[in-house]
């Protein structure tokens, strides 16, 4: 089993690192990562940051601004 190490910081560099993303994306990104740990070496039990941010650098995100405004639409006429 892998251990994700992380260090001070590491949330708010892992959502500036996948703005724009959707979650499924943030998934893949976070699961690439740790391939990439396992690729390093076949007894590397430990995904740091570094390998997420390396993964979702090759990921391009499909969520397009026109998207993300018409959710914030929707979002803007809901009230609690």
């Amino acid at each position: 089993m892998s251990t994700l190490i992380w260090c001070d910081g590491a949330i708010e560099e892992l959502v500036r690192i996948t703005e724009g993303f959707s979650g499924a994306e943030v998934v893949a990104a976070c699961t690439e990562g740790a391939l990439l740990a396992m690729e390093e070496s076949d007894e590397n039990e430990v995904v740091s940051l570094d390998h997420i941010v390396a993964a979702a650098k090759s990921f391009r995100p499909q969520i397009t601004p026109e998207m993300i405004r018409y959710y914030r639409n929707i979002a803007a006429g809901f009230t609690i």
